[in-house]
Formats: structure tokens, C-alpha cells, sequence
């Protein structure tokens, strides 16, 4: 029997832009772009080179990202061998990101401006697909130099942070996926990513009523430990085998490896549909984390039990004699429940079977639906729901308590019921 299991750790036309450091705000690609209004000052005030270097900026990052590497060349003026290869690697890179569209944030970055060069300073956002396109992505921060109606150098300001981890990357686009890598031997995995990401998001993505992570998601596939740190921003357990943030979905390449295949399928369909219900609460905290993990291990298994393999839930079904204190889970706000080791994966299975019942016995994914928008709007819960909380909102989502869903849930096990079973 095979436990599958996985964890969750923590543009033609774009959005208006802000400002960043020291600079105002500007609009982004594709928005109008006026000239500001003349003010009035002395006659030995120069005029503010800034608004102009934007504007060229802009188009340069565009030229390079959604047109050819060619286009941007014809903007340029390096003025060393040293700031050429440099604008050529960024062009480069952005080029071979491929996004659908851009999203520019611009400030005047002062530390590079002197009489004849202005500073700008870029935040480079991204998004893929098609209509209604992915969601954001960052892809790193640019310095981009301009004199004389040119651009005459620039770099990366924090390299090997966001997708500029990849120092070359590469993108594999599906019909409704996308999937970021950066490497070109790692093609064959990233393909396997997709297929799993274009045959099943269509269906979480009418069972959850969308959300922009489900409608044209993007998997990032990092090549270690330190690049997905470095691309998700943030601090995931060691050798994690796929995490979600913000809608996008990242798989670890390492712990991919060394899974079965069907884990690698599962894992991914468990990321997707946190993808997939994210927008159902916002990322709000009076959402058990029982709930947000016990919907996605549901949809996981369900996907291997249409392989013909289920989940052995023998170390549940111990702890479950033993009398396990389901309702002190399904109240935790804490991260992971505050557990560690064994402690979370049986956590995991409290979940499932819990959200199981729901499925098979309350009211099916819709009634899923309905205890997430409950939990997310109900303003009375802090710091995790109590008893009667978590009972009030089950009865109004599913018509029994929690009390009875979990009760059920245990005897489900205790008897066996999950044996040979797939979902």
C-alpha cells in the first residue's frame, strides 16, 4: 500500500504602477503616458531628466520581453564592453522568460544618476498564459542607466533572489498551464508538471469556482533547496517535495526525483487545488489549516485512487484507539499545528478523513465551498476557531456539526472502512 503525502509550507496591457524608494509613481505598460505639466521655477533649474528615462525604460524591458532581443539592441548605447554583455544578458533573460505580459514599477534610483546618466530603478513582474492570464509573478529588480535618450547600462540590483534565481530560464506553455524551470535538461520533468497541471486543473477549476491560480496556473520547478527558497521568498521545510504561495505552485527537484511517479502526479494536484481555493478566503487566519490541508489531501488521494492506489491510514487508525484529539487540530491557528516529525503527517490524515466525511456524506465539494466562505467571513474567531465555533459553522455548511462529521470520521477508520479502498 502507498501513503501519498505532500506538505504545504507556507503582458501587453498591465496594471497601474507605484512608486518604489524615492520615486513617484508612474503608470505601466500599456496605461497612457502623458508629459507632466510644466512648473514654474528659476531659470538655472534644470530640467527633471527622470520622467523621460522612465518612459524609456519601459519600452526597452518591453522590447526585450515581448518582442525581440533585436528591438531593445536598437536602444542602446553601452558605453564599455562590460555594460554591452550586460544589457545583452538581461535582455536575454527576459526574452527567454516569455511572459504574456509585464507589470513595471519604477523609482529614480539616485546612487546612479550624475550630470549626463539617470538612474532607474524596475521592479519586473510577470504573468503568463492566456486571458484571463496567471497570476503575478515576481521576477526581480533591474538598475537600467539612460543618457541621452539611450540606455547605456544595467544589471540585476539583487541577483539570484525571484525567478532571477535562474540564471537562464526556460518556460513550457500547455493550452492552460505554464511551468518555469532553469535548466534546459530539466524539459523532460517540466513536461510531466504540465501534463498533470493541463489534465486536472480544468476540473478543480469548476469545482472551485476559479480564481486566478486555477484558471492559468504557473509551477515553478526549482533545482534545489536554496533556489526555491530564493524564488518562492520564503523559508520552507527542508527537502519539502511542492509547496503553494500566492497561487503558484513550486516543486522541489530533488525530493521529485526520489518520489514514485505517482506521487509526483498527486503532489501536484494537491498543490493546484490550494491554488484553486485560495481565492474562497483570502489567505484569512480563521481558517482552520485542517480545512485548507484536508480539502487539498482529498483531492490528492481522489487522484490516486483513480490510479488505483489509497492512502494506508494504519498509523491513524492507532492513534484513533487510542482516543486522538481531533477537535484541538482542527482548532490550531498555528503553523503545521505547532507539531513536528510523525505528529504532522498524522495531522494530515485527521484532515482528510474528516473532510472525507464531508464529501461522502454532507453535502459533497459545494458544502467545501460553503465551510470555507463560513470560516473566512465569520469575524468572531481569533486565533483559531472554539468548539462551538467549529460546530455552528459546520452545521450551517454541511447540516451536521463538527462534533458529528468528526465523530464520524473516526468509527469511518476505526472499522476499516479506508482498506483496499481507493477513493
Amino acid at each position: 500500500m502507498l501513503r501519498v503525502t505532500s506538505l504545504l509550507l507556507c503582458l501587453a496591457l498591465a496594471a497601474a504602477g507605484c512608486s518604489g524608494g524615492s520615486g513617484t509613481a508612474e503608470p505601466s505598460l500599456g496605461a497612457s503616458i502623458s508629459s507632466p505639466a510644466p512648473v514654474s521655477s528659476a531659470a538655472t533649474t534644470a530640467p527633471n531628466p527622470y520622467p523621460a528615462a522612465s518612459r524609456l525604460v519601459r519600452k526597452y524591458l518591453a522590447a526585450a520581453a515581448l518582442r525581440a532581443p533585436t528591438v531593445a539592441h536598437h536602444m542602446t548605447s553601452p558605453d564599455s564592453a562590460r555594460a554591452r554583455r550586460r544589457l545583452r544578458g538581461m535582455e536575454r533573460w527576459l526574452h527567454q522568460l516569455a511572459p504574456s505580459r509585464l507589470e513595471l514599477y519604477t523609482s529614480r534610483y539616485h546612487t546612479d544618476d550624475t550630470n549626463d546618466r539617470t538612474g532607474v530603478r524596475v521592479q519586473v513582474r510577470v504573468r503568463f498564459g492566456k486571458r484571463p492570464l496567471s497570476h503575478v509573478v515576481d521576477a526581480g529588480e533591474f538598475v537600467v542607466d539612460t543618457s541621452a535618450g539611450s540606455v547605456v547600462g544595467g544589471r540585476m540590483l539583487d541577483p539570484n533572489n525571484q525567478l532571477d534565481a535562474m540564471r537562464h530560464p526556460y518556460t513550457d506553455r500547455g493550452s492552460y498551464g505554464t511551468v518555469i524551470y532553469g535548466e534546459r535538461d530539466l524539459a523532460d520533468e517540466a513536461a510531466q508538471l504540465l501534463a498533470v497541471a493541463e489534465s486536472e486543473g480544468p476540473r478543480l477549476h469548476g469545482q472551485f469556482g476559479g480564481g486566478r491560480g486555477i484558471a492559468q496556473p504557473v509551477l515553478v520547478l526549482a533545482k534545489s533547496q536554496a533556489q526555491l527558497t530564493k524564488t518562492c521568498s520564503c523559508t520552507p521545510t527542508e527537502n519539502v517535495l511542492g509547496l503553494e504561495k500566492g497561487g503558484i505552485v513550486y516543486v522541489l527537484l530533488p525530493a521529485w526525483r526520489r518520489s514514485q511517479e505517482i506521487v509526483r502526479q498527486s503532489v501536484v494536484v494537491h498543490e493546484l487545488t490550494h491554488a484553486a481555493t485560495r481565492h474562497l478566503f483570502l489567505n484569512s487566519d480563521r481558517v482552520p489549516l485542517s480545512l485548507i490541508e484536508g480539502i487539498a489531501e482529498y483531492e490528492e488521494q481522489a487522484y490516486a485512487g483513480r490510479q488505483s492506489y489509497w492512502a494506508s491510514l494504519d498509523g491513524l487508525e492507532a492513534v484513533y484507539r487510542r482516543g486522538y484529539d481531533s477537535l484541538s487540530r482542527w482548532r490550531s491557528a498555528e503553523d503545521m499545528w505547532g507539531l513536528h516529525g510523525a505528529a504532522i503527517d498524522l495531522a494530515y490524515d485527521d484532515a482528510y478523513v474528516i473532510t472525507l466525511m464531508v464529501v461522502e456524506r454532507h453535502g459533497g465539494t459545494a458544502a467545501l465551498r460553503r465551510l470555507l466562505s463560513g470560516f473566512a467571513t465569520d469575524a468572531s474567531i481569533v486565533n483559531g476557531p472554539r468548539r462551538a465555533q467549529l460546530d455552528q459553522v459546520f452545521r450551517h455548511a454541511t447540516g451536521a456539526t463538527f462534533t458529528q462529521v468528526s465523530a464520524e470520521a473516526h468509527a469511518w477508520v476505526l472499522a476499516r472502512s479506508w482498506y483496499n479502498n481507493p477513493v
